[in-house]
Order: C-alpha cells, then structure tokens, then sequence
C-alpha cells in the first residue's frame, strides 16, 4: 500500500482506517501501522493472515508538517481481497 498524507502544521487529527487482507505467502501475521514523520504511531495485527484489520490513531502535528502512511509492516507483501473496497483511512481534524 502506499500513498502519503501531509497533515498542516500545529493541528490535531483523529485518524481511522482499515484494510481487507486476502493472505500472503510467507508471513505469519499481519501488521499494519500509522506512520507519521518515520515514527510508528499506532498499529493493529492478526494472526490469520485473511482478515480485516482497523485501527485510530490521534495525531498532534508541531511547528512542522506531519506526513502520514498507513505501512504494512508484516515483513512481505500481503494480497488484498477483490472487495469493491479494499481500504478506507479517514483524517478528522480536530478543533478546541
């Protein structure tokens, strides 16, 4: 999966996703995990290797820029069911 998002700076962020898996041919598990700024933030994992997996993540960006990936971290490519939807992310900013 790729795709990156940049998140304004001095905000907060509700981020919700989630990503429908049809297996992999060497892993044992599945790992997926928020990204922001090369940091591991927040992540889920499954120990079935056909699953859905979702998680949120509350992000607060500082005076720079946040840049934002879902990553799968499973340690080799994972197969993604033929669903008409695969994967969803929502980034919610948040107001005080």
């Amino acid at each position: 999966m790729t795709g990156e998002f940049t998140l304004p700076s001095n905000r907060s962020y509700y981020v919700s996703w989630e990503v429908a898996i049809d297996g992999s041919e060497t892993v044992q598990s599945i790992d997926f995990c928020v990204v922001v700024n090369n940091v591991m933030i927040s992540g889920s994992s499954s120990s079935q290797v056909t699953c859905q997996l979702s998680g949120t993540a509350l992000i607060t960006t500082g005076k720079t820029p946040g840049r934002l990936s879902l990553v799968n971290i499973s340690g080799d490519t994972v197969r993604y069911t033929e669903a008409s939807v695969q994967a969803n992310i929502v980034i919610a900013g948040i107001t005080g």
